[in-house]
């Protein structure tokens, strides 16, 4: 993900549709909600997140949930799809995954799914979210 600028125009012209598109069928969120084994007391963190498909799912199962992306139009349609949704424990950041701008072991969870291939470098976001992650076990990268 060399130009940030590129990233952001191609993700910006999808928002509207991406929450739409067979990656927020229930079969996938009901996969990851089952993979999470959360308590209810976590402060979860989703990276690349788009419309955070994955962090609305797992709201209900967090204390919070954060989500993070360097697209502010996919993170709008988050914004409007959580209220649509009730949602409170959500909150929606801008920023670039290979840069996290949280402080080391902030989040009991850290999920990013389909946004690896986006990098030139995946060893910079996972690298990230290791550092802002307090167990690694608890680190779930889905590519479905």
């Amino acid at each position: 993900m060399n130009n940030y600028n590129e990233v952001k125009k191609s993700f910006g012209t999808q928002a509207e549709k991406f929450a739409s598109y067979h990656m927020s069928k229930a079969e996938y969120t009901d996969y990851l909600i089952r993979s999470i084994q959360a308590k209810g007391n976590e402060h979860a963190l989703e990276v690349a997140a788009g419309t955070c498909i994955c962090g609305r799912a797992v709201a209900p199962y967090v204390k919070d949930i954060t989500c993070l992306d360097l697209t502010e139009a996919m993170l709008e349609q988050g914004k409007k799809l959580a209220k649509q949704e009730g949602i409170q424990n959500i909150s929606f950041v801008s920023g670039n995954a290979e840069c996290l701008p949280f402080e080391d072991e902030t989040f009991d969870l850290v999920i990013t799914r389909l946004s690896l291939h986006h990098f030139v470098e995946p060893e910079k976001p996972f690298r990230e979210m290791q550092r802002v992650l307090k167990k690694v076990e608890n680190l779930l990268f889905g590519i479905w």
